[in-house]
């Protein structure tokens, strides 16, 4: 029997708490982001802070 996420050790963080990491997936599509470039340059000023 395979152990759970959470038996494996897995958990979910509060988004306050601190972590070593972030995964962002960058703005690509027009339906997604229908002002695409704004987005992006929002994207790329966030990543610099």
């Amino acid at each position: 029997m395979s152990a759970t996420p959470k038996e494996a050790g897995f958990h979910m963080p509060a988004e306050w708490k601190p972590h070593s990491g972030i995964w962002l997936s960058w703005p690509h599509d027009n339906e997604s982001f229908p002002h695409l470039e704004k987005a992006e340059n929002s994207f790329a000023e966030f990543i610099k802070e």
